[in-house]
């Protein structure tokens, strides 16, 4: 049981890899350790790293710093106080880990930008039949006074059906590329505008991640070049993972006026709308037609046949991860 144990763990920590590699985080080299508690409120020896991801944050001043609690289940295990006591633990340890001496030496790649540690908890169902609406029946129901994270802490929750999404658009990306749908990574970025209260901070550039805020956020947009693929040549332009159920024309009136505030539907370069939700609405696309004619009629002069040609809408397909777990077990021995 115990060798069965550590090869799920093994499991979740090969999709964070699969993953985040594609999001163009960076991984700290040490992984599943535990470093020495430094705070004597704690009542603890250690607290643990299962792995450390970081990244530049174009918002952010300081570099980010994730310390990630890997955890992976049955479905019939998965439960408001099971989450409850992950975040709990992964609470003490990030504040734990923003003081701490051993810690930065361990995992901090360059602090001369300054950095923040925040802490990730990677709810991972390693069965896939986990179908009840977590929001429901764990998130809204958690008792923060319980977890008692500090107000200066800030901790993420990727639960089953968002690492389903990441794996689902992370392996769309993979795809694209291979297709000659999109260029190479050092082709294409991650797109920020800059926000009326929140300015850029870091230049944009092809090293750009997806911060999880991005991530877990309705739009991922990226911003590619122009690149050449066997004959082909393909102008520059935007993908954007869409991750909205597309309910009704409203809905994508909406995702047309962000575009045009960003000024990307108005540049009337190619896009490419990758329909990423988990449960789409079986009338997306005929919504999403009928938003077209709409905001040309009311927004844009009747420019449709210039600007909304250029749209393509389409589903991604969805991804079923089953890792051989003896097989992943043995990778690591």
């Amino acid at each position: 049981m115990g060798g069965e144990t550590s090869a799920i763990q093994r499991v979740a920590g090969k999709i964070s890899d699969d993953i985040f590699s594609v999001f163009k985080w960076d991984r700290a080299a040490r992984a599943d350790m535990n470093w020495d508690c430094c705070q004597e409120a704690h009542s603890k020896k250690t607290h643990p790293s299962d792995v450390v991801f970081f990244y530049i944050d174009p918002y952010e001043e300081e570099m980010v710093y994730l310390n990630t609690d890997l955890k992976s289940y049955a479905e019939g295990t998965i439960g408001k106080k099971i989450v409850e006591g992950a975040l709990t633990s992964l609470a003490l340890a990030t504040e734990c880990a923003n003081v701490s001496e051993e810690w930065r030496l361990k995992y901090v790649h360059d602090d001369s930008l300054g950095y923040n540690v925040r802490g990730l908890l990677f709810l991972y169902n390693h069965d896939n039949l986990y179908d009840k609406d977590f929001y429901e029946n764990i998130t809204k129901k958690l008792d923060h006074s319980s977890i008692n994270c500090p107000p200066n802490i800030k901790l993420h929750l990727l639960d089953p059906y968002k690492i389903s999404d990441l794996i689902n658009i992370s392996s769309d990306i993979t795809k694209l590329i291979g297709s000659g749908k999109l260029p190479q990574p050092d082709k294409f970025t991650y797109y920020y505008p800059d926000l009326s209260l929140t300015r850029i901070k870091h230049p944009i550039n092809q090293a750009t991640p997806a911060t999880i805020e991005l991530l877990t956020s309705p739009y991922i947009i990226i911003k590619h070049e122009a690149f050449s693929w066997l004959r082909d040549k393909n102008p520059e332009g935007y993908v954007v993972y869409y991750n909205q159920p597309g309910d009704s024309v409203d809905e994508f009136v909406y995702f047309f006026d962000m575009l045009s505030t960003y000024q990307i539907l108005t540049e009337g370069k190619p896009i490419v709308l990758r329909h990423c939700y988990i449960h789409p609405n079986e009338n997306a696309i005929h919504h999403f037609e009928r938003a077209k004619k709409k905001y040309s009629t009311d927004w844009l002069l009747g420019e449709d046949e210039r600007l909304f040609l250029k749209i393509d809408f389409d589903k991604t397909d969805k991804i079923v991860v089953e890792y051989n777990l003896e097989k992943i077990g043995m990778e690591q021995r």
